[in-house]
């Protein structure tokens, strides 16, 4: 129990002398402090408490560097075991209390969350998905393989929803993999509309990889639950998306990353040329995903080529700024509506939702700035960085 200024509900209105209180993880108040005598023994801390961060899309089985494809040769199970723990325990000291995993080798990740090694709190809480690509499309080296329904379906009834929530389908190529185009498509619009259904049946959600306007378009026919990268949304596509049921995941942080590295030459030929290629296309598309801020939410990408865990969410959030998205929305983009778009009981300060803080010392409501400033972390009511 403490008392501090707050951002409390969806919205992370601001409010001074707030008393939150919680209980086997969840949260049973939080309220203004009705006079000095409400909750006298009380804990008062100095700062702003806000929900803990969420990071979309993380890749916790890659090293973020020059090349992760060749990284993972000869890796054992052990040993990507040993690096997928210890890239999720360095998420808290960034304010991070959820992760979600968008692919990881040998299904590493879903096997760590069903053992409870990994997930609240000694790491920030892990949403994992079950990446299935074609043998040689894009993401092929982290995903199981499919090509026809039939195959996907035999990949999807071998799951658990407790253990893997999101099913994460390739609609468009990208920049990793060999042979791929980010410009095209990897799924037809028949085959994505049809595991879709099929996911959302069988109660998972989707998550779809999509850089390409005819991808982004497929991805909203299919009715995906999140749509990464949307690196070629233009303005005939904004009306269709905010009354879409699907939100869009910026992860323009990776290849702003990548192109301003002084090692990006090092990376592999193909891939490079790629990168550099659509990167104004995305930075572009970010821009047009400010018109529609509610239908967006914040990624890193962190794994993939020069982006490293566990910072990048803090220069997501200021590119996002850049591209003309509010303070508050960029907040709000990665605690209320990044926990609503995954169908998480988190991200905000409000009764019955999970006790997962961050106390900054300034208001990250009214200065991006302030998120760097972290005092404090809360997950589940426990206190891992203090």
């Amino acid at each position: 129990m403490i008392v501090v200024d707050a951002l409390l509900g969806p919205d992370l209105d601001f409010y001074q002398d707030v008393v939150v209180k919680w209980q086997n993880g969840v949260i049973t108040r939080a309220s203004p402090r009705r006079g000095r005598d409400d909750e006298p023994d009380a804990l008062e801390r100095l700062g702003v408490l806000a929900p803990g961060l969420i990071d979309a899309h993380v890749h916790l089985g890659l090293d973020g560097s020059e090349n992760v494809v060749d990284s993972l040769r000869g890796f054992t199970h052990e040993n990507l075991k040993t690096r997928v723990i210890a890239n999720a325990r360095s998420y808290l000291q960034a304010g991070i209390t959820t992760v979600r995993d968008l692919g990881a080798p040998q299904g590493v990740v879903s096997e760590l969350v069903s053992m409870g090694i990994i997930g609240s709190p000694s790491t920030p809480r892990v949403v994992s998905a079950q990446a299935i690509s074609s043998p040689t499309g894009h993401g092929n080296f982290v995903a199981e393989h499919a090509e026809t329904l039939t195959d996907y379906k035999q990949i999807i009834n071998r799951l658990e929803v407790r253990n893997t929530p999101f099913i994460k389908l390739f609609a468009s190529g990208g920049v990793i993999t060999q042979g791929t185009s980010p410009a095209g498509t990897q799924m037809s619009r028949e085959l994505l509309i049809q595991v879709t259904q099929f996911a959302h049946e069988s109660g998972f959600r989707v998550a779809a990889h999509a850089h390409s306007k005819a991808s982004i378009i497929n991805c909203l026919d299919a009715e995906v639950d999140t749509i990464e990268h949307f690196s070629y949304l233009d303005e005939h596509l904004v009306d269709r998306v905010s009354q879409s049921s699907s939100f869009l995941v910026s992860t323009y942080v990776a290849t702003h990353r990548f192109c301003s590295s002084s090692d990006r030459e090092r990376a592999e030929p193909e891939a490079l040329q790629k990168i550099i290629d659509h990167e104004a296309f995305e930075r572009a598309a970010l821009a047009t995903a400010a018109q529609i801020p509610g239908k967006v939410i914040g990624g890193s990408d962190s794994g993939t080529i020069l982006n490293p865990h566990p910072r990048a969410l803090y220069l997501q959030q200021q590119l996002m700024s850049s591209a003309g998205f509010s303070s508050r929305d960029i907040m709000k983009s990665m605690t209320s509506r990044s926990a609503d778009a995954l169908g998480l009981a988190t991200g905000r300060i409000e009764e019955g939702y999970l006790a997962d803080f961050v106390l900054f010392e300034e208001n990250p409501v009214t200065s991006v700035e302030a998120s760097k400033k972290i005092s404090l972390v809360v997950v589940e009511g426990v206190s891992v960085l203090e």
